[in-house]
């Protein structure tokens, strides 16, 4: 199968912060059998790996990748009955949202705007408004650490704020079954159109948000009116704008580091850096990172 992969891959413009060196070895797999296939032969063959859906919430290194690289690029969407409907781990979320308003099945609209593939979604347990991605998810098709296929419920996952059991696993979500509900395409079209509006202020070359938000323990001691990482950044740590070379703490939204066009990297790591510290000394306050770093 290693015919197959391209070699020395530029991976940038597969993640939406647009930072990343090479992978050693790239494959793009378009169906389940190929995204099963690929996973098995670097295990096998002791390559290390790493999954790409829309390329959110992590940052790669300017020096690439040591390993196989896989574009999930599944893309089947299957409705079932009684409302449900099985996604494959590669659908981008803003296609299924759209694709299931067509077919007036509603209930993802809270999370537009939100660049994640449905793998991705699962593996965060992503949220938007007031749901999480658990509210909708029955059921998965998973492809184990020992190269099985094997179907699980939802408590499978023990789902908590951005953390799913996978983070601590080596099974790869295949697909996704969700119960929607029937309901006006035209309805949640203006409720999407809403919800778009008030995220235009975040900055689009980014990672998503770099850290995860304030418990409730850490907002209460803190006295804070919301959790927001980007509250704290900019109201209490004054840290808005800070730039390091190309990367700059987003004047748009502080809880977001934003590429203005040619940030490395290092540029990204120094400044989370920034952050982690200046949290810490100022306010004895441990910051979890949101985003995932390879290489």
């Amino acid at each position: 199968m290693i015919n197959l992969f391209k070699k020395n891959h530029p991976l940038r413009d597969y993640t939406t912060f647009k930072i990343g060196g090479p992978a050693k070895y790239f494959f793009e797999a378009k169906t389940i059998k190929t995204l099963t296939d690929s996973i098995k032969y670097a295990r096998e063959h002791q390559l290390s790996f790493i999954l790409l859906g829309n390329g959110s919430n992590l940052l790669i290194s300017d020096s690439g990748f040591d390993g196989l690289v896989i574009k999930n690029s599944t893309s089947e969407i299957k409705l079932l009955p009684n409302h449900q409907v099985q996604l494959d781990s590669g659908v981008l979320l803003s296609k299924a949202i759209f694709s299931l308003l067509e077919k007036n099945l509603v209930g993802l609209e809270p999370f537009i705007g939100i660049p994640a593939s449905i793998g991705g979604a699962t593996y965060m347990n992503i949220h938007g408004q007031d749901k999480f991605w658990a509210d909708y998810l029955v059921s998965a098709t998973i492809y184990t650490k020992t190269n099985q296929v094997k179907s699980v419920p939802n408590r499978y996952f023990k789902f908590d704020y951005d953390y799913s059991i996978l983070m601590k696993t080596e099974d790869i979500v295949l697909t996704n079954t969700l119960k929607l509900q029937p309901g006006s395409k035209e309805k949640s079209l203006k409720l999407i159109k809403q919800l778009q509006q008030k995220k235009l202020h975040h900055p689009q070359i980014s990672a998503g948000c770099i850290f995860q938000n304030l418990t409730d323990s850490q907002q209460q001691k803190l006295k804070l009116p919301t959790p927001s990482i980007g509250y704290l950044m900019d109201k209490v740590l004054n840290l808005k704008g800070t730039q390091v070379g190309q990367a700059q703490i987003s004047t748009k939204h502080a809880g977001f580091i934003e590429n203005l066009g040619g940030a490395s990297s290092q540029d990204v790591l120094d400044i989370i850096k920034l952050m982690k510290t200046t949290a810490k000394e100022k306010l004895d306050l441990n910051l979890k990172l949101e985003i995932e770093i390879y290489g």
